[in-house]
């Protein structure tokens, strides 16, 4: 059985975030401060590997990124409106290329759910997610952004 580790989902956000929203991950430099606002979306799939994937996102990254993802100006009112839709299919693209990595065989078949959001979290909300010892927290162009991937069989 393949030996599944955090650095497959730091390598899945990594291609999905380069790929779809020109943007680079990486480890901080030094603490970030925490989003005011922002939202914890979750992916569930199962498989020969079963489990979830999180994402929180705070709101100027998500509209960042969605900005990108739509060939938009940062401030367009649209990248806002649509920040949690875009993070939501983040997690899908994340979940996407993870299964890849966790796939033993060509004939390993998984099942993805529905990404789910959690919205208008805000900084103790952060504080208290990142405390979490599973939680890796990234440099993504200078917005902080949280990851986590929890196995369950």
């Amino acid at each position: 059985m393949l030996e599944v580790t955090n650095d497959m989902l730091i390598e899945s956000l990594s291609e999905a975030l380069e790929t779809t929203a020109f943007m680079m991950p990486l480890p901080p430099e030094e603490e970030l401060p925490a989003p005011s606002q922002g939202v914890l979306v979750c992916i569930k799939f199962n498989g020969p590997v079963s489990g979830t994937v999180e994402l929180w996102a705070g709101s100027e990254f998500a509209q960042m990124m969605t900005a990108n993802m739509m060939g938009l100006e940062p401030d367009d009112e649209e990248a806002k409106s649509k920040s949690t839709d875009a993070v939501k299919e983040l997690a899908n693209i994340i979940g996407g290329v993870l299964l890849t990595k966790l796939a033993d065989s060509p004939a390993d078949m998984f099942n993805l759910t529905v990404p789910r959001a959690e919205e208008d979290l805000n900084s103790e909300s952060w504080e208290q997610y990142v405390a979490q010892d599973d939680v890796t927290v990234l440099d993504v162009d200078g917005f902080p952004v949280a990851t986590r991937l929890l196995i369950t069989t």
